[in-house]
């Protein structure tokens, strides 16, 4: 099992593509058609197309739930859509690799994710008060137990310790070491998070959370000192913490901290695309033909 889950980590670190998302069909031929690239998926009931990338623009959906929001960066990486396909697809070539190998009873499993289920979603740290007075800092109930059973499920299949799942996890390896994306949108991501931090309305709208949360009680410089408070890495949520976090997102709340940070990333974000524009859209062409790509992979 900690081969399997070696290999796991090594797709996802090194290309974006998380090969334990597997494809419920099997590929059987694919269209091209426009932007988008249809995959005749054998026994679907309908096609399947590679999702394209949104504009690059701030989007709030929602004001008060950053899960809605994107920034404008987001069109210059893999899409959680991209991303999505890219996975089902080389999956999906595993599989059938498995299956030629004599191993029948391999089957697809969704391995889900924890946690914030978009870029942008715990991006700022909390900001739902149901779930923060339910789980504090912690995921949702549930989720890495049912993490933990999917990664078992998928690691004790017939084949999946053996010489012939290593083969064809390195066949993919090798089928895909040209989808691995490049830096700079990445770079980029995480630089703003960080920039935006020392822009003037959001040192304010932090020092305004610091103060509220010191009149509860609590000393914490900044919003992120809270969620990543170490004494709160428990398997699950104390009082404690429940109660920290509850005053922290009602702090976070009354001065709009998310949102003055969104806001500052996506001025930053903006004026890196302006410097950038020619290497970023050659990026956003990379990310789709990294899913056309796939899906030939999988329709071999």
């Amino acid at each position: 099992m900690g081969e399997l889950l070696m290999a796991f980590s090594l797709r996802t670190n090194a290309a974006g593509i998380v090969v334990l998302a597997v494809a419920a069909a099997v590929v059987s031929s694919m269209v091209l058609s426009g932007r988008d690239t249809e995959v005749r998926a054998a026994g679907a009931a309908k096609d399947v197309k590679v999702p394209s990338a949104p504009p690059a623009t701030a989007y709030i959906g929602a004001p008060n739930d950053a899960s809605t929001w994107r920034l404008p960066i987001q069109a210059y990486v893999a899409s959680d859509d991209q991303e999505r396909f890219a996975d089902n697809m080389t999956g999906a070539f595993v599989d059938r690799c498995m299956a030629a190998k004599g191993y029948k009873e391999w089957h697809p499993v969704n391995i889900p994710d924890i946690g914030g289920k978009t870029l942008t979603d715990w991006r700022y740290g909390i900001h739902d008060p149901d779930l923060t007075a339910r789980r504090g800092y912690h995921p949702p109930s549930g989720e890495e137990q049912t993490q933990k059973e999917a990664i078992y499920e998928y690691s004790h299949q017939p084949g999946a310790d053996t010489a012939d799942f290593r083969s064809c996890m390195s066949e993919v390896d090798r089928k895909t070491d040209e989808f691995a994306q490049p830096g700079e949108a990445e770079r980029f991501i995480g630089d703003t998070w960080t920039l935006a931090q020392n822009q003037p309305k959001v040192k304010a709208a932090f020092k305004d959370w610091s103060r509220c949360m010191k009149a509860k009680g609590y000393t914490y410089a900044k919003p992120m000192d809270a969620n990543d408070d170490p004494k709160f890495a428990t398997l699950e949520p104390t009082q404690a913490e429940i109660e920290t976090a509850v005053a922290d997102v009602k702090c976070r709340a009354k001065y709009d901290v998310n949102r003055m940070w969104f806001d500052a990333e996506v001025d930053l974000q903006m004026k890196a695309i302006g410097k950038h524009q020619k290497q970023l859209d050659e990026l956003r062409d990379h990310n789709y033909k990294t899913a056309e790509k796939a899906a030939r992979l999988a329709a071999q």
